[in-house]
């Protein structure tokens, strides 16, 4: 690699041009970020060691800020919306780490880390390095890169927290009202190579799609339905969520064919009544996940196809769609214990159940799960675990943020139901029960 000359006086310069207002402090804890920065770039730590104050005074002088978290112009995003974001956010930023080895956290990146890779490339370019360079074999392969490739930013350093931000997005979007987004903006000043000054910040801009509605007929009647949309972030741009044909006929050689997801606003109050533990905003991130990013399709005994609506890969329940042409409308939320979902076909068979003894019971809404001590009411615990429903319980359970005790008075009404149950049972298939001989001594049974 050919180096670049410089006349000392113009060298001179650069370091005069420094700012002598940096604080002990902020050079001690600029010093230790640069160290973690250089280590997560390949170049040995010990080489900033190496360098003389004035190299190091050139590469601490830009402290940054962390990235403003701002609504993008023309969008809307409810204040409450943006504090939670900023709130959330800067907490993640403080806690968590580009680097586990180093604990180099996203707060340091950005305030240190980002412009001592700026200010490293400026001294590349104005041979601030020189001298370093020949002695720094790391160094000398950072520099090649970087000439070979201009992308300074690594999209991997934040991949957690684009998927920190994807989240939050999925939170507080609502697929029959507006979908949010986000955009990740690097604002760098005009770089003043003279003095090897420039400036680095990274904006972080909310933004806004209205959901799209259109009408469809489906059993001769005219419903309305709104298309599933994902927010503009990262990378890509708000755009409609589509499923393929592939995934849901996979023994079809068609892998190009696409559908277009619709949901009926019926499908989010039947979601409200059944997942009834979660808040509303982890109710949009359930949908979403589930929607847009999962889309796990089963199929039931009868041959019917089902949408998984899943909470940390446990099923919660199903939906149910149609399609036409190349529209793929979800049409309800059915619970897990659905007679038409295959856990709750298999626990109607193991129990005797019928469809109104599932709402009687209460057992359509998840609450149910959090509030029956099912140690009491062994033959259902027996069935929930056969039919995989108790993972999903458990699941529930490690989500829960705080205790609650079982609730005795629906526990005991539980408790009672299966043994009427049983006795309804015994009553209508007689031929299932096995009657033991009895001898002359024994009782006769009544």
């Amino acid at each position: 690699m050919k180096r670049s000359t410089q006349n000392p006086r113009q060298r001179a310069a650069i370091y005069n041009s420094l700012k002598e207002g940096i604080s002990k402090t902020q050079f001690e804890r600029g010093c230790g970020i640069a160290r973690k920065m250089f280590q997560l770039l390949g170049i040995d730590p010990a080489v900033f060691d190496g360098l003389t104050k004035k190299q190091k005074m050139f590469l601490l002088n830009n402290e940054s800020q962390l990235p403003f978290i701002d609504v993008a112009s023309g969008s809307s995003v409810p204040r409450q919306y943006l504090n939670n974001i900023r709130r959330e956010t800067y907490a993640y930023m403080q806690n968590e780490y580009v680097d586990k080895e180093t604990k180099f956290s996203y707060k340091e990146l950005f305030s240190y880390g980002l412009p001592v890779l700026l200010m490293l490339e400026i001294g590349n370019r104005t041979a601030v390095f020189d001298d370093v360079y020949t002695k720094s074999k790391s160094l000398a392969i950072f520099f090649d890169d970087l000439k070979k490739n201009r992308q300074l930013i690594r999209p991997e350093w934040f991949a957690r927290l684009y998927f920190l931000l994807d989240y939050q997005m999925w939170l507080y979007s609502q697929m029959n009202f507006r979908i949010y987004g986000y955009s990740f903006l690097l604002d760098i000043a005009k770089l003043q190579v003279k003095n090897g000054f420039g400036r680095m910040r990274y904006d972080i801009k909310i933004n806004s799609t209205e959901s799209e509605s259109i009408y469809f007929n489906h059993n001769g009647i005219s419903r309305k339905a709104f298309k599933v949309m994902s927010g503009d972030g990262g990378k890509y741009k708000a755009s409609p969520i589509c499923i393929k044909h592939k995934k849901l006929f996979p023994e079809s050689v068609d892998n190009e064919r696409m559908y277009v997801i619709y949901f009926q606003s019926h499908v989010l109050q039947r979601f409200k009544e059944r997942m009834d533990i979660f808040e509303a905003t982890t109710r949009n991130y359930l949908l979403f996940n589930s929607i847009t990013n999962e889309q796990k399709v089963v199929r039931n005994s009868e041959g019917q196809l089902l949408l998984r609506c899943s909470f940390n890969y446990k099923t919660l329940g199903y939906f149910p769609f149609v399609i036409y042409g190349d529209k793929l409308f979800i049409l309800s939320f059915l619970p897990f214990v659905s007679l038409v979902c295959p856990e709750g076909e298999k626990l109607h068979q193991l129990l005797g159940l019928h469809k109104e003894d599932i709402k009687y019971l209460g057992m359509d809404k998840l609450s149910f799960y959090m509030l029956v001590d099912f140690d009491q009411v062994p033959v259902l615990l027996d069935a929930l675990k056969e039919t995989g429903i108790w993972e999903t319980k458990q699941i529930l359970d490690e989500g829960r943020v705080e205790h609650h005790d079982f609730d005795k008075v629906k526990t005991s009404f539980v408790r009672t139901f299966f043994q009427k149950l049983a006795l309804r049972n015994a009553a209508q298939f007689p031929e299932d029960m096995t009657i033991e001989s009895t001898t002359a001594d024994d009782p006769k049974p009544l």
